[in-house]
């Protein structure tokens, strides 16, 4: 999505004067943005971190986006700027607030925010004194957080050696928009292995001023699998944390003040418009149903959210039985239990 007054928070203004317009025989460098003749707060309408130069004569905000480093994006004529150089930003990240900041007998009109975008380029007049400039209603500013991410890792509990897969998909970071999370989860001991596969719905509740977007995973589905005579007794349950982009790759789980994991993106950055899912929301099926159904009578509880290992009562049961060693019939001798139950 281009930038826009809305994307710059500054919804109800317009764009005042575009982007090539004369200016006493030289094309204008950016577009400006009207401000209602208040100064208001405006946030980058980009994911980037801040660049060089910062403040100045001209109240200058620079911003390198992380999908195109090499472009400047720069703000200018601002006041009161609320951020430092080297800080990442989001699309939501106020900068600072518009103005009429520039030098004595600049013929400044007003207050107002000009926005222009500088990629590396040649050919400009030489007004421009050696450098590029594009339409900034023109240049991509592409949701980072939207697409397919991903991470695995191994714990260790009780009897069990467990590998979880889990990969996270983000149609956007608007609110109200639903991703995917599916974990796969293979718990082994001696010759037994379970493999398990959950799902939840994630849907973003809310954007923070720190960059983060809250999410509440709301608990799918998962399949029952039987080894060695034990049903494995693991469930979703619901829960809620924080996503927060780290760079244009890589994107942190929050839980409270905690880290709760860093997730990889898997192959290019989305493109596309935030508001098209690519079919990533989480479809119930009749199978799901009954799956989900079942797993109520699951003791353990799994939240994609959870910053260390849930208590493992399947893992301590597992370890009563000296797993290593285990056969179904001895399983069902100490339990007392048939194979489809859960426990």
């Amino acid at each position: 999505m281009p930038f826009s007054p809305n994307s710059l928070g500054l919804s109800g203004e317009r764009i005042t004067a575009l982007f090539g317009e004369d200016r006493n025989g030289c094309p204008h460098k950016g577009i400006d943005i009207s401000s209602s003749r208040t100064s208001k707060p405006f946030s980058a309408g980009v994911f980037g971190i801040v660049g060089q130069p910062i403040g100045g004569q001209w109240g200058t905000v620079t911003v390198n986006p992380l999908h195109a480093p090499s472009v400047r994006i720069q703000y200018l004529h601002c006041t009161n700027i609320s951020v430092a150089s080297g800080q990442l930003v989001t699309p939501w990240t106020v900068l600072g607030n518009t103005g009429a900041t520039a030098p004595p007998n600049s013929g400044i009109t007003g207050i107002h925010l000009h926005l222009q975008v500088q990629p590396p380029g040649s050919g400009a007049p030489p007004c421009w004194k050696g450098r590029y400039f594009v339409d900034p209603t023109k240049f991509s500013t592409p949701d980072l957080m939207r697409g397919t991410w991903y991470r695995e890792y191994t714990q260790v509990q009780g009897p069990l050696t467990v590998d979880y897969k889990e990969t996270w998909s983000l149609p956007s970071s608007i609110v109200g928009q639903t991703g995917r999370v599916v974990l796969e989860a293979i718990a082994y001991s001696g010759s037994c292995r379970w493999h398990f596969i959950m799902d939840w719905r994630l849907p973003i509740t809310g954007r923070r001023p720190d960059g983060s977007i809250d999410a509440q995973a709301n608990a799918g589905s998962v399949n029952r699998p039987v080894s060695c005579g034990i049903t494995g007794g693991w469930k979703p349950v619901s829960g809620q944390g924080r996503l927060a982009l780290r760079s244009r790759d890589t994107m942190e789980i929050l839980v409270g003040p905690s880290s709760g994991g860093m997730l990889q993106r898997i192959g290019s950055f989305a493109t596309g418009a935030a508001d098209d899912e690519d079919q990533m929301n989480f479809v119930v099926t009749e199978e799901m149903e009954y799956l989900a159904r079942s797993a109520e009578l699951t003791p353990i509880g799994v939240d994609p959210f959870a910053t260390e290992a849930p208590t493992n009562a399947f893992a301590t049961a597992l370890d009563e039985v000296s797993l290593k060693e285990a056969t179904p019939e001895a399983t069902r001798a100490h339990f007392g239990v048939l194979d489809d139950e859960i426990f």
